[in-house]
């Protein structure tokens, strides 16, 4: 069956962080490096999995582990250092335009809590270049959760097999392929040829979009 929509992780295929190395940021943003570093940020990444699910707000989590760490009140200042720092592939997004001026459906099907997803919206502009987004702090599901995918797919209204999924990382891959979904493996080399890649396994799908498509940032 042809393909119908397309559905795009975020981190890795259409967007990379842009802040520098972290130390810099965590003095800036906390007014101190944390020490021993791993731990803190195993506090932060522990901090946050319940809010890339929906189950709780991010702020409200990270308050405990700056105030556990020495920077009571710091929560959201740490939160803008760590992801607000991203960088959109804006050739990338062009393919992506293109084929959404062909007909196909572009969808954006990614993990994000609500701090995050609201600044790739507001900020970043994101929803302009979908017809559909997917954040799993909506969903109340996480890749690679099987229910992620078939939720996704329920709201498409579509058969899954209709569906392409891409994502960077290997077992979203094969989630999405577990519920049905076409899906596919690409890591943005975050170099020029990166669209040029993307566009080359788009293909291999027999999904193509017509080049020379008008280059411009989200």
């Amino acid at each position: 069956m042809p393909i119908r929509a397309v559905l795009f992780d975020a981190d890795g295929v259409l967007q990379h962080g842009n802040g520098g190395p972290l130390p810099p940021r965590l003095q800036r943003a906390l007014g101190f490096v944390p020490a021993p570093l791993d731990s803190f940020i195993n506090d932060v990444l522990d901090a946050e999995r319940p809010a890339i699910a929906g189950q709780a707000e991010l702020l409200d989590r990270l308050e405990p582990v700056v105030r556990k760490w020495g920077a009571p009140g710091k929560a959201r200042a740490l939160a803008e250092s760590w992801w607000h720092c991203i960088e959109p592939d804006a050739d990338v997004f062009a393919l992506i335009d293109g084929l959404r001026r062909q007909g196909l459906l572009c969808v954006l099907a990614t993990n994000q809590q609500r701090f995050r997803a609201d600044y790739m919206r507001g900020k970043l502009g994101y929803d302009a270049h979908f017809d559909r987004s997917f954040y799993s702090c909506e969903l109340g599901s996480v890749k690679p959760e099987p229910r992620y995918f078939e939720t996704i797919v329920a709201r498409l209204s579509l058969p899954a097999e209709q569906l392409l999924f891409i994502d960077d990382l290997e077992p979203n891959v094969l989630a999405a392929r577990g519920v049905g979904l076409q899906a596919a493996q690409y890591v943005n080399p975050r170099l020029p040829e990166a669209a040029g890649q993307l566009r080359a396994l788009l293909a291999s799908f027999s999904v193509s979009v017509v080049p020379d498509t008008p280059s411009h940032s989200p």
